[in-house]
């Protein structure tokens, strides 16, 4: 701050200058200005493909260059309170070739400056060799920041004279004029027509009349393509298409920068993936990346209201009741034996061998509730409603069965949860599929009078808990831990004096005979 505040008198105070104008002019940001309440005060908002391009347009407007306005032709800049304009000369923006962003501008004073920023792989291979000192220095910093986890960007800035900026317009005229030249040529051969339209022009077309030319010349383009658009531009092209036509739009995104495009199309689908799922929460339909055996459709087999309920009713109060109430051992037995608190000192209890156990595990009840009843129906004419009335029961008997294997103290309360909860799972399936309105009407009646229904269910419980069981047996039973042996101790009534645990649980098993 101290830096910028003055001006050009030093060459460090220019070159931070030059650094935060660099921020505020090199990128493809468009600025939103919205009045408020007080008519002398302006909200800035920015929009943008890339999210750090935002980023470093605010962080040049948190230390005095406030972008205010872009166009194609030049931008305005706000710095210190002294509203500046820069004439955009020339624009190359990022690509993955390049790896940099470049644009030249006229400056106030007459001066012609190119920015530039980019990767530091790409933005060291075009800096002058003279400036050593500067690029070492630079190194070093990347380095260090690099180390620490962090982003590294690097900013660069040349002036330019009047014969290398009319060398370069003119070697760019020259390319831009072969390229339209080619377009013409294909045009001219009633070849089938695109249109290309970048964030930039799009600034000046929705906001005037050109509205109504895009939408001309779009209809008469086999395909349109819009690129580097932000977020609001992305809605604006299809209110541009809703409100000229009857017809329905359609909107496909996965990012959260399509949220606006989607909420503004009568058809919205999201997509979850590495984006995130902000454009499925704001879609009307949701697709995952893996839709194999629903013949990649977007329908489910499991309702709505199920997948709601599940973790509502079906299995969430047994858990809460048996995570409150079951306990390993009685007080009097921890207080006698205070060894026993070193099973959760040595993390016996929840060990890197039990959880990959309890994943695999995981793995082997998710695959056996969903392939048995798949392979036991396929070929057959059942619909999918039916096929996921029997995917929830399973599914929440499985759960609370598993819970039950675990529950050491039993009580009527736990009873109550672990069987009530799949009474209540099976009675709200019925009461959903009696709704006529409801996807599924009527599909649990005509499946669940069929042998093949409870055959399933029997053998998606055997098989999802039989391994679970047979292992917690032989575990409990050939290797017992301490505390499995003082809880034996404690049920039957057994004092634990001087003899080691391991002993007296063997009289337990095998007592004496008199």
């Amino acid at each position: 701050m101290r830096l910028t505040r003055n001006g050009h008198a030093t060459v460090e105070a220019q070159r931070a200058n030059e650094f935060f104008l660099s921020l505020a002019a090199c990128n493809t940001i468009v600025p939103i200005v919205t009045n408020t309440s007080d008519p002398n005060v302006k909200l800035v908002d920015y929009q943008g493909e890339s999210p750090d391009e935002q980023a470093l347009v605010y962080a040049a407007a948190a230390y005095g260059f406030l972008l205010i306005e872009r166009t194609s032709g030049h931008i305005v800049i706000n710095v210190r309170g002294e509203m500046q304009r820069f004439n955009v000369l020339g624009l190359h923006e990022f690509d993955s070739d390049r790896k940099r962003m470049s644009v030249i501008l006229g400056c106030p004073d007459m001066s012609v400056k190119l920015f530039v920023k980019g990767a530091d792989s790409s933005m060291f291979t075009v800096m002058d060799e003279t400036y050593g000192d500067v690029i070492e220095a630079t190194k070093k910093q990347l380095h260090a920041y690099s180390s620490d986890g962090l982003r590294t960007l690097v900013v660069g800035m040349r002036k330019l004279n009047d014969s290398e900026f009319e060398q370069w317009h003119s070697s760019f005229e020259a390319a831009s004029t072969a390229l339209i030249d080619a377009n013409a040529s294909i045009a001219s051969n009633d070849e089938s027509v695109a249109l290309i339209i970048d964030g930039t022009s799009l600034i000046y077309v929705l906001d005037n009349d050109l509205e109504d030319v895009l939408f001309q010349v779009a209809c008469k383009c086999s395909a349109v393509l819009c690129c580097r658009v932000a977020p609001f531009q992305k809605a604006g092209i299809v209110a541009l298409v809703k409100n000229r036509t009857s017809d329905m739009t359609l909107a496909i995104g996965d990012g959260a920068n399509d949220v606006s495009m989607i909420q503004m199309a009568d058809v919205g689908v999201g997509i979850s993936g590495q984006e995130g799922r902000q454009a499925v929460m704001a879609s009307d339909f949701a697709m995952g990346q893996y839709v194999l055996f629903t013949c990649y459709t977007l329908t489910t087999a499991i309702t709505e209201w199920s997948s709601v309920l599940y973790s509502v009713i079906y299995t969430s109060f047994p858990t809460i009741i048996i995570g409150i109430l079951d306990k390993d051992l009685g007080r009097r037995m921890l207080l006698n034996h205070p060894q026993l608190y070193g099973v959760g000192q040595r993390a016996e209890g929840y060990s890197t061998t039990l959880f990959w156990y309890t994943m695999i595990d995981t793995i082997w009840q998710s695959a056996a509730i969903f392939f048995i009843p798949l392979f036991a129906y396929w070929g057959s004419t059942i619909d999918t409603s039916s096929l996921g009335d029997l995917w929830t029961i399973a599914a929440v008997v499985v759960v609370n069965l598993h819970l039950a294997m675990d529950v050491i103290r039993w009580n009527w309360i736990a009873h109550a949860a672990i069987w009530g909860s799949i009474v209540a799972a099976c009675i709200c399936v019925i009461v959903i599929d009696l709704i006529p309105t409801l996807p599924g009407y009527w599909a649990i009646f005509q499946v669940a009078k069929t042998w093949m229904f409870w055959f399933c269910l029997l053998a998606i419980v055997v098989t999802s808990l039989l391994p679970r069981f047979a292992i917690k047996f032989l575990g409990e039973y050939y290797r017992p831990s301490d505390v499995r042996i003082a809880r034996e101790a404690e049920k039957l009534g057994t004092f634990i004096g001087s003899q080691s645990v391991g002993t007296e649980m063997n009289q337990i098993r095998d007592p004496p005979r008199r």
